[in-house]
């Protein structure tokens, strides 16, 4: 039953999201001056997507670790600081990064994916 509450808040989240995006919707913005070419955008389509699994494991690594020990131990705290950043952070940004450039593409396709993969590492 503690899922229920998850779901209905997420479930408004997004609800309340998709309102602001069509009730202010503007005309189509125009396609860059540079848009970022195919084949790299075809890349940077792939950048997120695999931060995303690097940022899953390093959730689950962490997860396994403190399952068995409870709470991280005084020497392992500054490890698990930067292994928070370097595991979760980083490739957070990363992510952003890449899927900017593949909305920025010039083919419709990669430039709507594009701004899915932005939309889904905004939430």
């Amino acid at each position: 039953m503690n899922i229920l509450p998850v779901v209905t808040v997420s479930a408004l989240l997004l609800a309340a999201l998709l309102i602001a995006i069509f009730k202010g919707s503007r005309p189509p913005q125009p396609v860059p001056s540079n848009p970022t070419a195919p084949k790299r955008a075809k890349f940077a389509a792939l950048v997120p997507v695999v931060c995303a699994v690097f940022s899953y494991t390093t959730f689950k690594l962490l997860d396994l670790y403190l399952t068995v020990h409870l709470a991280p131990s005084k020497p392992f705290a500054i490890p698990m600081r930067v292994g928070w950043f370097v595991g979760v952070i980083a490739p957070w940004f990363v992510g952003v990064y890449f899927a900017y450039m593949t909305a920025r593409a010039a083919n419709k396709v990669l430039r709507a994916i594009g701004a899915l993969e932005v939309v889904i590492c905004l939430l």
